[in-house]
């Protein structure tokens, strides 16, 4: 059991594991890379330069975290109740209406980081943006799994060979297009 909100990655989407409709509920997946056009090289960087300097925003957005709370903890309420409201205005089914909830959590959070941080992003115009794109998600399966498969494919490209390259690495596979 979870009480939390957590981010992941990984090559197989994390409600995998279980068939319980309530954490498909509380699950959002974003299936791709989060760094499509990049090569290994730029994408070992980015891991090496998070593994050497991770933490130093928790500190400092939790401080501000714990200061908002305690002077402005009805404000940080009332807003969160306004972002639930307007995102379950624009939930069209009961799923998408009890994602509304954790949506606006993440909302109040990137609001608060970006007020800190100022990583130069709108939470008021990328979270309704990535709800909308996330409600009514199909329920496919095969065409999930279609998608899954195609976002491990997309994400490891490098280890296939192709009609323009040899695998780098491991050898997954052999990709040829069809005209």
């Amino acid at each position: 059991a979870w009480h939390t909100v957590g981010f992941f990655t990984g090559e197989r989407p994390v409600v995998s594991v279980t068939t319980h409709e309530g954490a498909r509920a509380r699950v959002i997946e974003f299936p791709g890379s989060p760094f499509p056009e990049a090569s290994g090289d730029i994408v070992s960087e980015i891991k090496t330069a998070l593994g050497n300097h991770f933490g130093h925003a928790g500190t400092i957005y939790l401080e501000r975290l714990i200061k908002l709370i305690t002077d402005k903890s009805d404000d940080l309420k009332k807003k969160t109740e306004q972002r639930v409201k307007q995102l379950k205005g624009m939930a069209p089914s009961g799923i998408d209406n009890r994602r509304a909830s954790y949506f606006a959590a993440v909302w109040t959070a990137g609001a608060i980081a970006e007020e800190i941080f100022d990583f130069g992003g709108d939470p008021d115009v990328l979270i309704p943006k990535l709800f909308e794109e996330v409600c009514g998600e199909r329920t496919d399966f095969a065409q999930k799994a279609m998608e899954t498969i195609s976002s491990w494919v997309m994400g490891n490209w490098n280890n296939f060979d192709t009609e323009k390259k040899e695998a780098q690495g491991e050898a997954y596979g052999v990709i040829r297009m069809r005209e």
